[in-house]
This record gives structure tokens, C-alpha cells and sequence, in this order.
């Protein structure tokens, strides 16, 4: 009995290690077309001239073991500006992840409102100025992109509603930004901010500015947050979702930062309170 099985072991070895090779060299191929894409979108031809290599089994065991406690030990690398590091853009960035921690948010705020796709037939009527999570992360992958850091200022008390709609691009226009936000709509494809800001970038023709200061970033978390409690004033659960947003983003931000923020104190309030107030500062500025 046991000469009889011992063929069949070592086919199963043999199937293993062939497996085991070619996981491999299929996590070390796409390794390679990433460092070749660079900062760009992985596409067809990039693709059709870097082919896969045909399978060699050539590890045995132990390497293979080897290797993959290696990519086990390896942490994931922040990303660093062309010209080098830029601090307030890398602590802006760690604030970001760390409000996509909560899967609801996710859920409601990573993508553009579209008023047809969402039934949502009034919203850009009603709110005060669109975002979304994924416009955020478009606007930061070009401070990455154009070496750009934000600046530590501080602003006028009605720069809420001060929003230069020329520096978002084609964010709050072209379509293709809703289908982009939408495949980072899991937790754990929203907290890759980077990769999203970088795809969401890359997709448009009209491409968004970065950020000139911090509070520019903080005003479009702030946004997210006051729009849901505009447009769902009559729904308790999403009004304080909005809230629970404008009240972490602004603490993570004087936290982090020494600056005024009294302009978004106004968002703090009820409801109905921060309603009337931006919709007064809105009138003052048209007139």
C-alpha cells in the first residue's frame, strides 16, 4: 500500500510546487508592469509589450518559501512627491485615511452625486457646493503629482462658501468620475486614497488643481458633510451622519495644524442654523 501512494505524493508535490511557481511569477510580473507604469494608468499596450512570462518552475520549496515570507514582511510604502517629501500634504493624507475608517461614510460619500444615476433630481439646486471622497482624492494625487504642498494660512471667516469652481477640473462635470468613484465604493478599496486620487486624475481630460492650502481640503470635507445634512435636513441618521464628519475632519485638522478655522464653525450647528447661515453667505457674496 504505501509503495502505491507514494507516486501519488510526489505528483501532489510536484502540482504544488508548479502552483506555488506560478503565483509567483504572476505577483512578480505584476510587480514589474506597476514600477513601469509609474504614476500613470496600467494600459492595453503598456500590457501587449510586457507580457507575461511563460511559466518556469524553477524554485523549489524552500526558495519559494523564502520568497513569500519576504513579500510577507513587506509594509506597504507611503507615497513621496518627485521632488521629495511634502509634510502637510503627507499629514493630510493620514487624516483622510483615517476618516474612511468608518464604512458607512464610504458607502454615502466616496462618489460624485449624479442627480439621474442617484435620484436625486434638485440636489445641485439645494447644496451649497458638490464633493465627494474620490474629488478629494483626485485634487491630493495632483499636489503628489505637481510636487505641491499646501500651505498653513489663515483664511476669511465667509471661505466656505468662496469655492473657485476652476480648480476642480473636470471632477465636478465629466461622467467618467462617477464610474471611477464608484469601483472604490468597499472599505478597502476607499482607504487606498492614493490609488483612487490617481485613477480618478488620470481619467480626466480637464485635469483639477491641487490644493494651495490646507483649509482649501478642509472646506471640501466640510462640503461633503454640510450637503448631506442640506439636501436629507428632514432625516435624522444621514443629517448626523453629515455632522459626525464636519465635527472629525475639523478636529483631526486643529489637531494637526496651527490655524484659524473659525469659518467652519458655522457648519457646526443645527441643522436649520447651518442652512440659514450658508445660504446667507452665499446671497452676501452674489450681491
Amino acid at each position: 500500500m504505501s509503495r502505491k501512494q507514494q507516486p501519488a505524493t510526489r505528483q501532489g508535490d510536484e502540482k504544488t510546487l508548479l502552483h506555488l511557481n506560478a503565483l509567483l511569477n504572476a505577483i512578480q510580473y505584476l510587480d514589474d508592469i506597476i514600477k513601469l507604469a509609474g504614476d500613470k494608468e496600467i494600459t492595453p499596450s503598456l500590457i501587449t509589450t510586457h507580457q507575461l512570462p511563460p511559466l518556469d518552475a524553477k524554485y523549489g520549496m524552500n526558495e519559494l518559501r523564502r520568497h513569500f515570507q519576504q513579500l510577507s514582511q513587506e509594509k506597504p510604502q507611503e507615497p513621496q512627491a518627485k521632488g521629495g517629501p511634502l509634510p502637510n500634504y503627507l499629514k493630510t493624507c493620514q487624516i483622510f485615511k483615517k476618516l474612511l475608517e468608518t464604512r458607512v461614510r464610504v458607502d454615502w460619500f466616496t462618489v460624485r452625486v449624479d442627480e439621474k444615476i442617484h435620484s436625486a433630481d434638485d440636489y445641485y439646486q439645494v447644496i451649497p457646493f458638490g464633493c465627494a471622497f474620490s474629488i478629494i482624492a483626485a485634487k491630493l494625487y495632483a499636489n503628489y503629482t505637481n510636487n505641491q504642498d499646501m500651505e498653513v494660512c489663515n483664511v476669511d471667516d465667509d471661505f466656505l462658501v468662496k469655492v473657485d469652481h476652476g480648480n476642480y477640473g473636470g471632477l465636478q462635470t465629466e461622467q467618467v468620475v462617477v464610474m471611477k468613484g464608484e469601483s472604490f465604493t468597499s472599505s478597502a478599496g476607499a482607504r487606498d486614497t492614493f490609488r483612487m486620487g490617481r485613477v480618478c486624475y488620470n481619467c480626466l481630460q480637464e485635469k483639477p488643481q491641487g490644493y494651495r492650502n490646507i483649509h482649501e481640503c478642509l472646506r471640501d470635507f466640510i462640503l461633503i458633510g454640510l450637503n448631506c445634512r442640506v439636501y436629507n435636513k428632514t432625516q435624522e441618521a444621514l443629517s448626523t451622519l453629515g455632522k459626525d464628519l464636519i465635527m472629525e475632519s475639523l478636529s483631526a485638522f486643529q489637531n494637526e495644524f496651527k490655524s484659524n478655522f473659525s469659518y467652519a464653525t458655522i457648519a457646526t450647528g443645527t441643522a436649520q442654523e447651518a442652512i440659514d447661515l450658508v445660504e446667507q453667505q452665499i446671497k452676501h457674496k452674489k450681491e
